[in-house]
């Protein structure tokens, strides 16, 4: 595990722009089950855009900033206003409180992000970030995941916004 971390770290410091930090995470989340990344940074003063970084699909990020599904995105939302990472599945009624993020939840589950961790990271210096980690696993296995990695996968969090906010 140790020699997994550092070969993250030392990707991200080699990393000068945002192709190399998007690889770093993209493997280092494939090590832990996790097939795809979403990461938002909420700096301060914020811009209409937040610069955000992501492996996802790119047609679903296009139809995601096209649709403006920053506003309606249930897991951001609840992101913004949680201190600690959590668990999360499209399939969660308690995620579509509207009819718009109902939607927006099948979407999603049809290009295949369906269930995750997602880490608040709260950030004095600039504003706040959030790490969305996405998976096909089902959520017992994502869950025995985080119970077992959790830690490394927070402090791996830290890093990668503590470099998305140098290298952004």
């Amino acid at each position: 595990m140790a020699v997994m971390f550092q070969t993250f770290i030392d990707r991200l410091h080699r990393a000068e722009q945002s192709d190399g930090l998007r690889d770093a995470m993209a493997g280092f989340g494939r090590v832990f089950g996790f097939s795809s990344f979403g990461y938002i940074g909420f700096p301060r003063p914020a811009p209409q855009l937040p610069p955000y970084l992501t492996n996802y699909p790119a047609a679903w990020v296009q139809h995601y900033l096209k649709e403006n599904y920053l506003e309606i995105d249930p897991v951001v939302a609840l992101a913004k206003h949680r201190a600690t990472p959590f668990l999360w599945d499209c399939r969660d009624p308690r995620l579509q409180d509207s009819s718009a993020q109902s939607r927006f939840m099948v979407e999603a589950i049809a290009v295949g992000i369906e269930r995750g961790l997602a880490i608040p990271i709260r950030d004095t210096r600039c504003g706040h970030a959030i790490l969305v980690l996405a998976s096909d696993r089902t959520l017992e296995q994502v869950h025995a995941t985080v119970a077992r990695y959790g830690d490394v996968i927070g402090l791996a969090a830290l890093h990668f916004h503590v470099h998305a906010q140098e290298k952004l």
